[in-house]
């Protein structure tokens, strides 16, 4: 086999491979969030090139493949609290919605620990009435995240806990 064609079924190969996909835009996540999320949202339908473009894929529960978080950081998906965060499982079929958390803001982390064997995530809490804000933990409960930062069952991350940060910035809207 020559090394050109060698390097192509390589590179076809890990194309193919659940983890190859990270951060860069995925066209199953462009239509799921075109189709699925808000349809019939113009500024969401425009925002979600870029969206699929900053999710960030890592695998959260241990199965080998790699879950899509997707920060929906789009004018008037946002409020005062903060945006929407989404979280995705891949499947044969496409997606599976299992979290949808509201009042969130950059940075997302992840902890060590699991809830129902899915990694707990970070997320910071404040505004909307929270002041001061805090680093609030996501515990997925054998069918999705914690669906708000700041109510229970999410929690105020105890201090002395390291968690690893997958998506930084600041929430722009």
């Amino acid at each position: 086999m020559s090394k050109r064609l060698a390097l192509v079924v390589a590179v076809a190969v890990v194309g193919f491979a659940p983890d190859a996909a990270a951060n860069l835009p995925n066209a199953a996540l462009r239509h799921f969030l075109r189709t699925s999320v808000a349809s019939g949202d113009t500024t969401f339908q425009e925002a979600v090139p870029s969206l699929a473009k900053s999710a960030v894929w890592i695998d959260l529960n241990g199965d080998g493949r790699s879950e899509a978080l997707v920060f929906l950081d789009v004018r008037d998906w946002c409020g005062t609290g903060g945006c929407d965060l989404l979280v995705l499982e891949q499947t044969r079929a496409g997606f599976r919605v299992r979290g949808r958390v509201s009042v969130t803001h950059l940075p997302i982390g992840v902890l060590r620990h699991r809830s129902h064997g899915w990694r707990d995530l970070v997320v910071e809490a404040v505004g909307g009435g929270i002041q001061p804000g805090y680093r609030a933990v996501l515990p997925f409960d054998g069918r999705a995240y914690a669906g708000n930062a700041s109510v229970a069952p999410a929690f105020e991350l105890p201090r002395g806990v390291n968690e690893r940060i997958i998506m930084a910035g600041a929430t722009k809207h």
